[in-house]
């Protein structure tokens, strides 16, 4: 079962937990509910610390309804590019397996070296950074396709650098 970690930080406090989607989307539900009013059981303190204003509250709340709205939005975005890359993946292999007749022990073959490919990747990203190890990635996948590679969308961030604008 793959467990996302989540955090959450406010000023006061910093939240990290590891759950599951499942686990996740009830975790969210409840506490944007909470948040919300839905349960004032749980949103409601049974009173204001010493020296806390109504304003003070309110705007405790509203940040930390804001930190739960953007870890959410956070763990969309990872969901919906799992779910991408994972279709992607998908393709990719039935296209191997169509162009070259590959079977399951091809296959098998396929997802080990993949698997060396990533473990490799992984250790370039912690021993020097994550910029140096998927530069060094492109110009492997350079090597192998005999192909010119660029990163997507670089060629519009170029362009707009020049021009002065945001990418």
């Amino acid at each position: 079962m793959k467990m996302n970690k989540i955090r959450i930080s406010t000023n006061e406090m910093t939240l990290t937990v590891r759950m599951s989607d499942e686990q996740a989307d009830v975790w969210f539900g409840t506490l944007c509910r909470s948040l919300l009013g839905d349960y004032p059981d749980i949103a409601e303190p049974e009173s204001r610390p010493p020296g806390m204003t109504l304003a003070d509250e309110l705007a405790h709340k509203r940040m930390i309804k804001q930190a739960v709205q953007n870890a959410a939005d956070d763990a969309t975005v990872q969901v919906r590019a799992d779910t991408v890359t994972q279709k992607a993946l998908w393709l990719a292999v039935c296209s191997i397996a169509d162009a070259y007749g590959f079977g399951p022990e091809r296959m098998q073959r396929f997802f080990e070296a993949l698997q060396a490919n990533t473990d490799e990747l992984e250790k370039m990203k912690a021993d020097v950074d994550e910029e140096y190890a998927y530069e060094k990635l492109r110009l492997k996948a350079e090597r192998v396709t005999g192909m010119h590679i660029e990163y997507l969308f670089e060629k519009d961030a170029i362009a707009a650098q020049l021009s002065g604008r945001k990418p």
